[in-house]
């Protein structure tokens, strides 16, 4: 099994990232394009701005862990147009992020039970981090689609890199008996044989050698 290049943090903050970011862009445009009744907007829009931010703390632990990726293993050069497209999605996300946290005209509210205070009350800056915003989610769907074309087209080919982004392809997530044995190793265990294993091995040539020996003198007689 090829070993995975990804931490098990690294893969399960993308897995989160994946799920919040494609709930928040899925339910902002519904609410957007679509008559939605305002309770159900309302709802929607609350989910939303919990889910966003405390989304926060674990996209800068992301942010910090594809830094530190980024400087232990450069990009190959046929790699460099997605780890472009990649930063990229992690630059827009974070200004997505906190243009949505500076244009909240009123406290934030994080299921009913943590409240953050408004930042923010020119409304002239409420406007402009409002379009901001606005702009920055579009732009962050167009990056998410053109990401979700490009894993479609690869697993299409045949390049699996699912499987890079997956928990069974870490060293501890191997199943028992897929690990190899070194056969120096295995054949090293079994030559180390106690003394008493030894000569019992020896008596037991000797008498299989007696006993040969015995049944070619009867044949001879």
């Amino acid at each position: 099994m090829r070993q995975n290049k990804y931490s098990s943090a690294q893969i399960a903050l993308h897995w989160l990232s994946a799920f919040v970011i494609l709930w928040s862009l899925c339910a902002g445009t519904y609410v957007t394009l679509f008559d939605v009744p305002p309770g159900v907007k309302l709802t929607l829009t609350a989910l939303n701005i919990s889910l966003t931010t405390l989304f926060i703390p674990f996209f800068l632990m992301r942010a910090v862990l594809r830094i530190d990726y980024l400087r232990k293993h450069s990009p190959g050069p046929g790699e460099l147009l997605a780890a472009f497209v990649h930063n990229l999605i992690y630059l827009v996300t974070g200004l997505v992020l906190v243009t949505g946290v500076l244009m909240m005209d009123r406290p934030i509210v994080v299921f009913d039970w943590l409240t953050l205070p408004q930042l923010l009350t020119r409304p002239d800056l409420l406007q402009g981090f409002h379009t901001a915003h606005r702009n920055s989610t579009e732009l962050l769907g167009l990056l998410v689609g053109l990401h979700l074309l490009a894993v479609v087209k690869h697993e299409l080919s045949g390049n699996r890199i699912l499987q890079h982004m997956s928990f069974q392809t870490l060293p501890w997530a191997a199943p028992l008996g897929m690990h190899k044995v070194n056969p120096t190793t295995r054949s090293s265990r079994t030559s180390m044989r106690s003394p008493k294993h030894i000569l019992d091995a020896q008596r037991d040539d000797a008498q299989g050698a007696s006993r040969r020996s015995q049944q070619a003198s009867r044949a001879g007689r």
